[in-house]
């Protein structure tokens, strides 16, 4: 980093979010440069959050594994936790390991509002019907690269509804596939006002996690969209059950 100060009242300094040039000719000219903390208003930074906040311990690893994680560039990894740092959400000037969120419940609410309309429309949405209403109980999704998400997963998570809509989250490559499949199996077909719903996958399946299912902070921000007392408290119970209490540990 180049600083330098001078008896011309000549200045010029430069760090993490300040920028500041002075002259000699006039000593009022200072010039003060802040980054505005930007939140979760793309696409980008909700992948980065939602892999930290689905998987806390990655918090604490290199920047070129949470990028690669969340499925972005190492430079908007880096730019992410940085402007949660600025807002208040982590201590990320210690090192790795004393890297911590910061009112991580908060977190999750950020992220469950700007989801729907900020990532979620950018998952190529496709929308399909089937004349048998209960076909998703047959779907044998452990051959299949797929992750109920929505009612069906909070069904499975918790047995507190009766899903009246389906959501399936799909790998990019094989959506094709999988919609031949479910076509000759189960006789779904397009519909716009469908109550199947299949969207491209986004996250990475680890080790710790259900395969067929998403991550519960997904399932409950969807239940959250869908604005019915019935999938509220379904939501509820999963943030409950599957959410808080992964937080309230640390």
């Amino acid at each position: 980093m180049y600083q330098f100060t001078t008896a011309a009242d000549n200045a010029y300094l430069h760090g993490p979010g300040l920028l500041i040039f002075m002259t000699g000719e006039k000593r009022s000219l200072v010039h003060l440069v802040i980054d505005e903390p930007k939140g979760l208003t793309n696409s980008a930074a909700l992948r980065v959050v939602f892999a930290l906040l689905s998987h806390p311990a990655l918090l604490k690893s290199p920047f070129k594994h949470i990028a690669s994680t969340a499925g972005v560039s190492l430079g908007t990894a880096y730019n992410v936790l940085e402007d949660l740092q600025r807002r208040g959400y982590l201590i990320n000037s210690s090192g790795l390991e004393r890297r911590k969120l910061l009112e991580p419940k908060r977190l999750i609410d950020e992220w469950a509002i700007n989801f729907p309309t900020t990532l979620r429309t950018k998952l190529h949405l496709r929308r399909f019907s089937a004349p048998d209403p209960d076909w998703w109980r047959s779907v044998p999704l452990d051959s299949f690269p797929c992750a109920w998400s929505s009612e069906v997963a909070a069904y499975k998570m918790t047995g507190y509804l009766k899903p009246s809509t389906q959501t399936l989250y799909v790998d990019q490559k094989e959506m094709d596939s999988v919609i031949k499949v479910l076509v000759k199996q189960h006789r779904i077909k397009p519909d716009p006002d469908g109550n199947i719903e299949m969207l491209e996958k986004f996250w990475q399946t680890s080790r710790d996690t259900e395969v067929c299912l998403a991550p519960p902070l997904l399932v409950y921000t969807e239940l959250l969209a869908l604005m019915d007392p019935r999938t509220d408290e379904a939501a509820s119970i999963i943030k409950e059950k599957c959410i808080d209490p992964t937080f309230d540990q640390g």
